[in-house]
Parts: C-alpha cells; structure tokens; sequence
C-alpha cells in the first residue's frame, strides 16, 4: 500500500474488520454531505500510553516487567502517537465545524520501526528477552503503517 497513507487514498478492506470501518466511514460522510449530521471521521493510528490494556507495547512491557521472552515481527512499521495527543487531536476535530464531512488522520507522521520500538522498550526495562523474526505475511497484515498528518496541522 501506499505510504504515508492519506486520507483520500482508496481503500480495499481485507477482513470484517476493515469493511466495517470503511462502511462506517462512508455512511458518516454521506450523512454528513446531505445535511443530516455533522460527523467527522478520526483515523487514529498507533495509539500508546496510560490506560491502554492491550496491544503490542502494552503486551511488550507486560512480558518484559515479568522476565519473560517477547517475539517481535521486526520488519514492520508503525506511527506512533501518544494516547494524550490522539485524544487532543480528537477533541479539536470535534469543535472545529471545517472538519465536518471529513477524513483525517490522527498521527504523527513518522515511520517507526516495531523493531526500533522493542529495543527502547526492552533498554527502559531492562528485563526480559526480545526476540527478533521476520516471518512471511499473513494475508491482512499491514507491513507499513504511517500516515499524513496534514489535514490535522
């Protein structure tokens, strides 16, 4: 897929999941454009903090703090954003009337590598075992994952 990933780009849903959100998405704008709401759509990526009770840093630090081994797919990418700045992101697309009808990516616009994620993650720690692999793609895996944050700025 395309990279960094806009908001007008196309999208192909590859499991419920993705049709779902692609059908939720398509619904708000049309609603919104016909004048029967005032919806905007946030695409925020790869959120991490406080509070967070799954995912792959929340999982990562799990292990880790028990002293246990973590296996990371180490070719993929993420971006990164902090859950206090996706929720302010989110907060100013709600009171701002410019967003309505929109699509707009909550990220910071920076690629980040899972592996590069891991090893600060394990050097914080500094417990536990990180292993590193590289595996073939199961269909539906996102391999690099980063977004333009321009609709946003």
């Amino acid at each position: 897929a395309q990279t960094p990933h806009q908001e007008d780009m196309l999208i192909f849903p590859v499991n419920m999941y993705g049709w779902s959100k692609a059908c939720a998405t398509h619904y708000a704008i049309t609603m919104t454009r016909a004048g029967l709401a005032k919806w905007c759509v946030a695409r925020p990526f790869f959120v991490y903090g406080a509070g967070k009770s799954t995912g792959f840093l929340t999982e990562l630090e799990r292990a880790l703090h028990a002293g246990k081994t973590f296996k990371v797919e180490s070719a993929s990418t993420r971006d990164p954003v902090w859950v206090e700045d996706a929720a302010e992101g989110i907060l100013r697309l709600a009171i701002n009337p410019a967003a309505n009808g929109e699509v707009v990516n909550i990220c910071n616009g920076k690629e980040v590598s899972v592996r590069l994620m891991a090893e600060l993650t394990h050097q914080k720690i500094g417990r536990g075992k990180v292993i590193f692999r590289s595996t073939r793609p199961q269909r539906g895996d996102i391999a690099r994952s980063f977004g333009s944050n321009d609709k946003l700025r």
